[in-house]
């Protein structure tokens, strides 16, 4: 596909992000997401465009982010988390909107996804960028879920089922 944005391809990009990504400081090939403690230690694992500015702001959450690193699994307290699902599509429709067309909200160095100029140049360029350099408003949920440890119950709640049941 040809695009019309600087980069001609997202294997250019993620080249060049591979030779300048410790300069950077800001990629992390071990990604870890943001847990939050609700009730009875149940742990809340966020992921970006899934509700998640709703949850933190029903919740209370933005002074209770634990990195997983500051999380004690060990102890047995914790047993269960949820992390809330999307449709993908839904999800990368609402992140295009948001972060690219709206508000022309992606910082360096994905502002060069700023220059797409339709959904199709957009869902393009992204699908090439590997997890481990993706920006976590479109990182896969996959590589969000993988976080959980496996010893904790974890319970999926998909946004058709809120919209729905609300």
């Amino acid at each position: 596909m040809k695009t019309s944005f600087p980069i001609k391809d997202s294997k250019e990009f993620v080249s060049k992000l591979e030779k300048c990504s410790k300069a950077l400081g800001v990629f992390n090939k071990n990604y870890r997401g943001d847990f939050y403690f609700l009730i009875n230690n149940c742990l809340y694992a966020r992921i970006p465009k899934n509700a998640s500015t709703s949850i933190m702001d029903a919740f209370n959450l933005y002074s209770k982010s634990k990195n997983i690193n500051e999380i004690d699994f060990s102890s047995g307290l914790i047993k269960n988390a949820f992390v809330i699902t999307r449709n993908p599509f839904d999800r990368i429709v609402s992140c295009f909107y948001n972060r690219i067309k709206e508000a022309g909200k992606m910082g360096p160095p994905w502002d060069f996804l700023l220059g797409c100029n339709s959904f199709e140049e957009f869902v393009y360029a992204i699908s090439e960028i590997p997890d481990k350099y993706s920006e976590y408003h479109f990182r896969s949920q996959d590589a969000f879920i993988k976080e959980v440890p496996h010893n904790i119950n974890l319970h999926y709640i998909d946004i058709y089922d809120l919209e729905n049941n609300w």
